[in-house]
């Protein structure tokens, strides 16, 4: 049995979450290889920052089939 709705909300999820693990760590790999920052608070926001950027991207089409 399946619910109404769920198959797109599934999708959503699984492009929401591709987006952000990828790019998150992606991004704190290269802010700490190509600034002077160290690991701390201000990498982890700035690469939540760009996280949050892909995962609206990723999650665009599916937010669109659902809706």
């Amino acid at each position: 049995m399946t619910i109404a709705g769920s198959s797109p909300a599934v999708f959503r999820a699984a492009m929401v979450n591709l987006g952000e693990l990828a790019s998150y760590a992606t991004a704190k790999d290269l802010w700490l290889q190509y600034t002077p920052l160290h690991d701390g608070v201000i990498v982890h926001t700035l690469s939540a920052i760009v996280s949050g950027f892909f995962a609206a991207v990723c999650s665009t089409p599916a937010d669109v089939v659902k809706t």
